[in-house]
């Protein structure tokens, strides 16, 4: 149930052909149970003290100043104290109409924080929390998680009590202004080398053949997490060699996160795809046989146990973080797994020559500067392994004519 906002500031106009003000501000109308019937619109007359209208802009802006201290007097006289923490913890993560893993990640950091409350302040209520409390929730997050984690749970936490505002829970929100040291630099994209990506595939076909076809993709198509789990037999035009990842799928409420586009089907994906046998309209059902009422959980969880999979495989493979020579640095932050086959695709294929074009199209980047940002610096001897070749055609008379 959607929570009254309070008034919004008065505004002071005149009718035409009157010489007095009047002032217009936006108000919830209730029920007798506190429900919210409407928002409507209050307009009343600017009086000054001895009763007689205001006909001076000066003094119809005071006059609104002073109406807007006593709205929010009223306002705040009636802020709700029995809607505890925890109960509107709960009906905010339902409510938001976020992506599902987005919502389960804010849930974990909310709850983190409210036990935290609970157990060391014995702060149960919105009006029991104090800004010294959150600093000090977050100087102990430091100590035990990477700093780039704290500063998801400072987000968290704001956004949480941002719509305690707009709710009416709150007056302002409390964790405005709370700094976390900054990141040092940005964390660089993880990504696969071919021998790797080989690696891992092989690995899943000859001790794991259920999850094959999974990475199988992974590794021929630089798919997205969803745009692989979301995969149809419909999607596969097997004649012409093109995968498709439609624009949206209404049936199953999904949509790409950019846009759709057409990939070319590897023939080595062609091949693990023909000896497939899928149940459903999709390519691939869940491994290891787990149904869900839901497809978008179904989807969704395959995912998960897609990236649970492959980030252990990291360390039982023992993938190195850095090459022999020491030249560059690979990372894999938490989520970047999956997303490590995509940079490496990316990365393999600008180093065989690949027009620019042609990777953008097959990653999905609206833009090719969005390209070069986010996978050319992965490995610095990209640019000028493709560069190289052209430096000849500096000076060369060839082109001249006659």
């Amino acid at each position: 149930m959607r929570q009254p906002k309070a008034p919004s500031k008065p505004r002071k106009y005149r009718k035409k052909g009157r010489q007095n003000y009047y002032a217009a501000y936006w108000q919830d109308k209730l029920d007798v149970d506190g429900n919210i019937v409407r928002r409507q619109q209050i307009q009343i007359t600017l009086v000054d003290d001895d009763g007689h209208s205001i006909t001076t802009p000066r003094k119809a802006d005071k006059a609104c100043d002073r109406l807007y201290e006593q709205l929010s007097a009223e306002w705040n006289g009636r802020l709700t104290e029995t809607t505890t923490l925890l109960e509107y913890k709960n009906r905010y993560v339902s409510a938001r109409s976020r992506r599902q893993g987005t919502s389960r990640s804010y849930e974990i950091k909310l709850r983190q924080f409210l036990d935290y409350l609970v157990e060391k302040h014995e702060a149960t209520q919105f009006k029991d929390v104090r800004r010294e409390m959150i600093k000090a929730y977050l100087d102990d997050r430091l100590d035990s998680v990477k700093l780039v984690t704290a500063h998801g749970d400072l987000r968290a936490i704001r956004a949480f009590f941002n719509e305690a505002v707009r709710d009416g829970q709150l007056r302002e929100n409390i964790s405005k202004g709370i700094k976390l040291p900054k990141l040092s630099k940005r964390a660089s994209e993880g990504f696969f080398l071919p021998s790797e990506m080989d690696a891992i595939v092989e690995y899943f076909r000859d001790h794991d053949p259920n999850w094959h076809g999974i990475f199988a993709g992974f590794r021929y198509a630089p798919f997205r997490r969803e745009e692989l789990c979301y995969l149809e037999w419909a999607d596969l035009d097997l004649d012409r060699d093109i995968i498709r990842i439609q624009d949206e799928k209404k049936e199953h409420n999904w949509r790409p996160k950019r846009t759709g586009r057409t990939m070319d089907l590897h023939p080595a994906f062609k091949e693990v795809l023909s000896n497939l046998k899928s149940s459903g309209v999709f390519v691939f059902d869940h491994p290891d046989g787990a149904t869900f009422d839901d497809v978008r959980t179904e989807r969704y969880e395959l995912g998960r146990k897609a990236w649970r999979k492959v980030k252990t495989l990291c360390d039982h493979l023992n993938l190195a973080e850095k090459d022999e020579s020491g030249s560059w640095e690979r990372r894999f932050p938490n989520g970047s797994h999956l997303k490590a086959f995509r940079s490496g695709i990316s990365c393999e294929l600008q180093l065989k020559g690949a027009p620019l074009a042609y990777v953008q199209e097959q990653l999905g980047h609206h833009d090719n500067q969005l390209t070069l940002e986010h996978y050319t610096h992965l490995v610095p001897e990209l640019m000028g392994s493709l560069t190289k070749q052209f430096i000849g055609v500096l000076g060369d008379d060839s082109g001249k004519s006659g």
